[in-house]
């Protein structure tokens, strides 16, 4: 599994592969003449928004995963996520990098197997309750946030409603200006997003940031082509490239390749030691 952060630890060695690898038979592509691709702007880094544009790793390995095929290959401005699925859902955008399974995104996309890449999602705190918050079971003493539309697993989240305080927000940085000025006690998000978000907005403030160490859930991020895209023909050998990338040691070397300047990750190496 390609679990971020933990698999993006390591000096990536590149191999040289023949083209066959990394290449989509011509017959699959049908009547697509196009790729209009997107993802989420708040996703980083997997895909964020720089000087109005959407960027980020996965756009990366999306593009060279499909590096030997011709077809033009067309990135959206940054949407709101919401416009994004529906863009998606009307099939004015085909594919999606970094989409998390829900029940209702299964109606009107298909989700292209094995998942692109994992998301571990944690506890945020401020320090000065690292000796009071050491695991999931002693948040029910305290007031948590979360972000609206978060999906976890199923086990944390039946925890969550069961046992837990929380309060909603839109974003990452509302909850985290939350904690700083005392307003809730933890927040529940994505590692290294909120680590991107915070680094870049509030440096000065990062270093009152804290979290726990194991994470409370961990959860697949795929690739999916919109059921009403002329391109959805290319679903099948789609996931097969990608299989076959992922079980020969490509994409993890591609994966640390374009991780390896990202700030964010130095910040949690640091952290860590």
């Amino acid at each position: 599994m390609n679990y971020l952060p933990c698999t993006l630890i390591f000096n990536a060695t590149r191999f040289l592969f023949a083209l066959a690898l990394v290449s989509l038979p011509l017959s699959s592509w049908g009547a697509c003449e196009k790729l209009t691709v997107s993802a989420n702007a708040n996703n980083a880094p997997i895909s964020y928004e720089q000087d109005g544009k959407l960027t980020g790793i996965g756009f990366d390995l999306f593009n060279r995963l499909l590096s030997s095929i011709k077809i033009p290959i067309e990135r959206t401005q940054p949407y709101p996520w919401r416009r994004t699925l529906k863009n998606s859902k009307n099939g004015d955008i085909d594919i999606i990098i970094g989409v998390r399974k829900t029940v209702d995104r299964m109606l009107y996309l298909d989700f292209i197997e094995p998942a692109f890449t994992s998301t571990a999602h944690t506890i945020f705190f401020r320090k000065d309750k690292k000796k009071r918050i050491k695991s999931k079971a002693d948040l029910t003493h305290f007031n948590g946030g979360v972000t609206l539309g978060m999906v976890l697993d199923d086990k944390f989240s039946l925890f969550m409603k069961e046992h837990l305080q929380i309060t909603h927000v839109a974003t990452v940085e509302q909850n985290f200006l939350k904690l700083i000025s005392g307003r809730i006690d933890y927040f529940i998000a994505p590692l290294l997003p909120t680590i991107n978000t915070v680094q870049t907005r509030y440096p000065e403030q990062l270093k009152e940031l804290t979290f726990l160490s194991e994470p409370i859930s961990v959860t697949n991020e795929y690739i999916v082509i919109s059921k009403q895209s002329q391109c959805n023909t290319i679903k099948t050998s789609l996931s097969q490239l990608l299989q076959k990338v992922k079980n020969n040691g490509t994409f993890d070397n591609w994966l640390g390749d374009s991780m390896a300047n990202w700030k964010a990750l130095d910040w949690y190496i640091h952290h860590q030691d």
